[in-house]
């Protein structure tokens, strides 16, 4: 009895324990994402991106993407790669208004996609 009561008490440790390093795994990694996309944004803004930013951003978006493959649905992340992708194919054609309309589109995902999988009163009725 008091072995399966010592269990149950560290599994739910176990998972209490695994769910705060979740959020704040998803939390700092979209926030990461969110701050190089805003910095494209910004010179997209001013017509200053080039080729090279849209592609180094793209590159740290596929890097912090096979992280996140453990922890959410394959489809939120295919979402954001194509918008990441169309937005990379507009900055290299000189695009830079059809380009910050995707970029937007990019922070938007990249600010709604974590509050998906918080612990919150929606998420969980």
């Amino acid at each position: 009895m008091v072995k399966s009561l010592i269990s149950v008490i560290i599994s739910f440790l176990i998972v209490i324990f695994g769910g705060i390093f979740e959020q704040n795994f998803l939390s700092s990694s979209f926030s990461e994402m969110s701050d190089v996309f805003s910095s494209l944004d910004h010179d997209l803004k001013s017509h200053t991106a080039t080729k090279s930013e849209a592609l180094e951003a793209q590159l740290k978006w596929i890097e912090k993407k096979e992280y996140l493959h453990s922890f959410i649905p394959h489809n939120d992340i295919k979402e954001i790669d194509l918008w990441v992708a169309e937005t990379v194919a507009y900055v290299t054609d000189g695009n830079y208004d059809e380009a910050r309309k995707k970029t937007i589109v990019i922070l938007e995902l990249l600010e709604q996609t974590p509050k998906i999988y918080s612990l919150r009163i929606e998420n969980i009725l």
